[in-house]
């Protein structure tokens, strides 16, 4: 591995790593928030289904954090 080629090869592999990983630990996140959110939704549903029959309310745009 020579430092001359270090610029253009090594940073395009740097930086697929660093999407690569953060692509994961995004996953990953959001795959924990998806479970709690359903956890915490199922019966946020029920009273909404109840309260607002005639309205299709989607639940993240309510609780956004």
């Amino acid at each position: 591995m020579k430092l001359t080629r270090w610029p253009a090869e090594n940073w395009r592999a740097i930086l697929l790593w660093i999407v690569h990983f953060a692509l994961i630990s995004i996953y990953k996140y959001q795959r924990i928030k998806l479970v709690l959110w359903i956890n915490r939704s199922i019966h946020a549903r029920i009273m909404w289904k109840k309260e607002n029959s005639g309205l299709l309310i989607l639940p993240n745009q309510i609780n956004r954090g």
